[in-house]
């Protein structure tokens, strides 16, 4: 993401927090493509005063790890 698209979607969020508890959860295995993309965007939010709980876990971008962690998602809604 873009720096513009960053400030947008962290005021957004901010917004969305005056309503509501917002939580954002994000998780990415360690050797997963996407894992330095999804990095970035938690320390973006944390950069806009928005706390995401995120977690690195080993595992990559496919079936094994959506196995191990989807089951858990589900208390984070």
């Amino acid at each position: 993401m873009h720096e513009q698209e960053l400030t947008a979607v962290s005021d957004q969020l901010k917004d969305a927090m005056g309503c509501v508890t917002l939580r954002v959860y994000l998780d990415v295995g360690r050797n997963d493509s996407l894992a330095s993309g999804v990095e970035a965007f938690a320390a973006a939010l944390e950069a806009h005063d928005l706390k995401p709980a995120f977690h690195l876990y080993p595992g990559e971008h496919n079936r094994l790890y959506w196995r191990a962690h989807t089951a858990g998602y589900r208390w984070k809604l």
